[in-house]
């Protein structure tokens, strides 16, 4: 009777058996530090699909303060998505943040779809900076808005991108 033992070194568990050797490749999906997720161990890409042509708009923004709290606001929904992603959860259907540069020196990211309409009014002066979420009557005829300036950031888009994967 052969007798199979587990020896595991440096999360590469190996199988020894009486006559062969398996090697079980695998990756970890994430790590914890004490039982929660450490969000810096996540493989946060430098862009996802849906962030993509945003980031390189931002790019051309010549206000270098105005388009660092716009990579800011892109960063939390990259760190949004890519944490979604880990935990398994796939929003199909989402849209492509859109960014538009008004002649006024202001950044709008916008989601917008044929039901509503999420987005950032990002503006020089960061006390007017502001979020707003509208939305048709068929999902409530939502209307919501505020100041970014004394949020929690994360949680605002975090909040946002809830309705926007719950709603596309």
């Amino acid at each position: 009777m052969i007798t199979p033992s587990t020896h595991v070194t440096s999360a590469t568990p190996t199988i020894w058996t009486a006559h062969r050797k398996f090697v079980i490749s695998s990756g970890l999906i994430n790590q914890t530090i004490g039982g929660s997720t450490y969000i810096n161990y996540l493989p946060i890409p430098p862009t996802t699909t849906s962030t993509r042509k945003a980031s390189e708009a931002i790019n051309r923004v010549p206000d270098r303060h105005l388009a660092r709290n716009a990579e800011a606001f892109i960063a939390s929904i990259e760190a949004t998505l890519t944490l979604w992603s880990a935990l398994g959860f796939e929003p199909t259907g989402f849209p492509e943040l859109q960014v538009f540069l008004p002649e006024d020196g202001s950044i709008l990211l916008e989601w917008g779809t044929p039901s509503y309409r999420v987005g950032f009014s990002l503006e020089s002066d960061d006390k007017e900076s502001a979020w707003f979420l509208v939305s048709t009557p068929g999902l409530g005829q939502m209307r919501a808005s505020g100041y970014t300036a004394h949020m929690d950031k994360d949680k605002l888009v975090q909040w946002l991108l809830f309705f926007i994967a719950t709603n596309s």
